[in-house]
């Protein structure tokens, strides 16, 4: 029987302390150990875990500082209630140490802190770990995994301002309480997606007075406001075409009113009724249309002056005369010209009276002209106003001279030269072309006529006389010449013969009507 009794108490002793054979002094103490080391084992493992709820986990309640003491005391455990014990001990251990980190880390769940953490997890359900904390954790883990995913979705939303994802990130984020996140990254994250929704909120109702208004600013500080966050959209595109369609038609307006174009002010104020745009331009222009003819011609002329458009300067001083000539056109008859001799004075030669001379004053002839048709005081003016004559009568063709293309130069040079003998010259083209029996001796002389007007201009006196005999001769291409040299002065230098020899041959363009150029 005491055989068998030791036995017995061999195979106990196997059970508790494993192989390891102790001597009898020690079992009771090494047990009773091992027992108290595995009993505050399981206790600091019900004891020592993570505290708060699912997002919300304080890193500073895990502390696993007397739990890794004793696992390192009890490295080779005998009793096999502590080797169960250090064994649960170092999977929640490490599951313990593997989140404090985690969350003190604020990294997101995909990060490989995260990650030790789904390891350790998998390592204690694996070992059949059932409880509170190991629930906790779970449900966290789970909830960080929602969280980092709608705050993936709010980042790609907030930078591509994508109003529709926002709405339904944040509204996703409200469900998860993620303001109020432990994380500072997702605090941040939701605010950032709120503040970009509310821009992006603000920017559209900007650009939706904007268009309903049709207001250059308004759609101005829209599309700034737009584009400080890049937001693109077709709201914004539909903004961005009718500003510059907008745009357009205020540099049409401006167009207009700077030249006082009236075809010009009348189709932007169409375009402009037609799209709801109001101009400030608008008023002025309206009232420039309705001004009379003769106060817009004026408005025009200034615009043209300023703008140093010679053509249109020309044209629309013109149109100036051809009003003023239809109201005052007896005035300024030829014959009527204040500085011309008298009949009587001039008929006198040598002291003698001549009828012939008389009559003929102001007509065509083909005598040289013993005296000036006009008042000369100077004396050398008044011997080179009859050569000039003989120059004119050869370049026409009334008398024979040698080169009239050169005669002609002469004419041109004298009047830029001697601005004193201009109405002279002009006087004497007139005379010549007063009962001209001549058809070709006519078109030279009209040839001349343009040839002087394109060199210096006649006194201000004389222009209206010498504009009235052209116009009511139908040279319209002359008159336009008369206005063009008297808005831009006399020439510097004469007209050189090669010119001339081309001018001549090409009479028929000096006396075709002039068509009815848009001076508006």
């Amino acid at each position: 029987m005491a055989g068998h009794a030791r036995l017995i108490d061999t195979a106990q002793k196997k059970l508790l302390y494993g192989d390891v054979v102790v001597s009898h002094g020690h079992e009771t103490n090494l047990l009773c150990t091992e027992e108290r080391s595995a009993d505050r084992i399981m206790e600091l493992l019900a004891t020592g875990g993570v505290t708060g709820e699912p997002g919300k986990l304080r890193a500073e309640s895990i502390d696993t500082t007397e739990l890794a003491n004793l696992l390192r005391q009890n490295v080779t455990p005998h009793v096999q209630k502590l080797k169960k014990a250090c064994e649960l001990g170092k999977l929640l251990c490490g599951l313990r140490t593997s989140l404090r980190i985690a969350l003190l880390s604020e990294q997101s769940v995909k990060s490989s802190v995260w990650n030790d953490v789904q390891q350790a997890l998998m390592r204690a359900n694996e070992a059949g770990i059932r409880s509170k904390e190991i629930n906790l954790i779970k449900q966290d883990a789970s909830l960080r995994a929602q969280v980092d995913d709608v705050m993936e979705k709010l980042n790609l939303a907030a930078r591509s301002n994508d109003e529709g994802w926002l709405k339904l990130g944040l509204d996703q984020a409200t469900r998860l309480n993620m303001e109020s996140n432990s994380s500072t990254s997702v605090r941040e994250s939701v605010m950032k997606a709120k503040e970009t929704l509310a821009r992006i909120e603000t920017t559209k109702e900007l650009l939706k007075v904007a268009i309903s208004s049709i207001s250059i600013p308004k759609l101005e500080d829209a599309l700034t406001a737009a584009s400080r966050f890049n937001y693109r959209t077709d709201l914004v595109s539909e903004a961005d075409t009718l500003l510059e369609k907008c745009l357009a038609l205020r540099r049409r307006a401006d167009e207009a009113l700077e030249g006082v174009f009236v075809d010009k002010m009348r189709s932007v104020t169409s375009d402009c009724l037609k799209l709801g745009l109001h101009l400030d331009h608008i008023d002025k222009m309206k009232f420039l249309l309705a001004l009379p003819e003769q106060k817009l011609l004026q408005r025009q002329l200034k615009a043209s002056v300023q703008m140093n458009d010679r053509n249109r300067v020309t044209l629309i001083t013109v149109r100036i005369k051809e009003i003023f000539f239809a109201q005052a056109a007896g005035l300024f008859k030829f014959e009527q010209y204040p500085n011309l001799k008298p009949r009587n004075l001039f008929a006198k030669r040598y002291g003698v009276h001549n009828d012939h001379l008389k009559k003929g004053m102001l007509s065509w002839t083909n005598e040289p002209l013993h005296t000036s048709l006009t008042r000369l005081d100077d004396a050398e003016h008044k011997r080179l106003a009859t050569r000039v004559f003989k120059n004119i009568m050869g370049y026409m063709g009334d008398r024979q001279y040698s080169y009239p293309t050169m005669l002609a130069h002469e004419v041109t040079k004298m009047g830029i030269d001697e601005p004193g003998l201009r109405d002279e010259i002009y006087c004497q083209l007139v005379k010549q072309l007063i009962d001209n029996p001549n058809p070709d001796s006519i078109s030279r002389g009209w040839n001349l006529m343009a040839l002087c007007l394109s060199s210096f201009p006649p006194s201000d006196e004389f222009e209206n006389y010498l504009e009235l005999f052209m116009r009511n001769c139908q040279q319209d291409r002359c008159v336009r010449k008369l206005h063009k040299i008297v808005f831009e002065g006399a020439r510097q230098r004469a007209i050189g013969v090669e010119e001339i020899e081309v001018v001549q041959h090409r009479s028929s363009r000096f006396s075709i009507a002039m068509p009815s150029p848009d001076i508006m």
